[in-house]
């Protein structure tokens, strides 16, 4: 995995934990000056829970992150298709890892399988989730 990746996680993994940007943060620190804090979480946590290996189960699709579901309202596709624009925008070097298409996410395809199993390794080794910080968000 390149230092840049391997950057990137970990800058979400310790925001995503603790909520905050750390002084040495330097893609989120960009990121964050643009795009509100609730955003970036929920859309970052979401991506990380996608490629996180605790969190697949035999119907997790592990070719494309769909960014929707089959209840939602167009308002709410829009909304949330919205929120990744930004994030990919403000955030530019999450391109090295994932591409957004259509209503979903997949990794570049620059990666080959190999890295991208470093990355669901590392993922799954370093990012465990605060308790402190889990919540159930019910939309209203």
């Amino acid at each position: 995995m390149n230092t840049i990746t391997k950057k990137i996680l970990l800058e979400i993994i310790a925001f995503l934990n603790t909520k905050e940007i750390k002084e040495g943060d330097i893609y989120l620190k960009k990121a964050y000056e643009k795009v509100n804090k609730k955003v970036l979480l929920s859309r970052l946590g979401e991506l990380l829970l996608w490629i996180d290996p605790k969190h697949h189960f035999s119907i997790t699709n592990l070719e494309k992150y769909v960014i929707y579901e089959d209840f939602m309202d167009q308002q709410t596709i829009e909304e949330i298709t919205g929120e990744y624009l930004l994030v990919f925008k403000y955030l530019p070097e999450l391109k090295k890892i994932f591409v957004f298409e259509d209503k979903h996410i997949k990794f570049n395809s620059s990666l080959d399988k190999k890295d991208i199993q470093e990355i669901y390794h590392f993922v799954e080794k370093n990012y465990i989730i605060n308790p402190k910080y889990t919540t159930r968000y019910i939309r209203p």
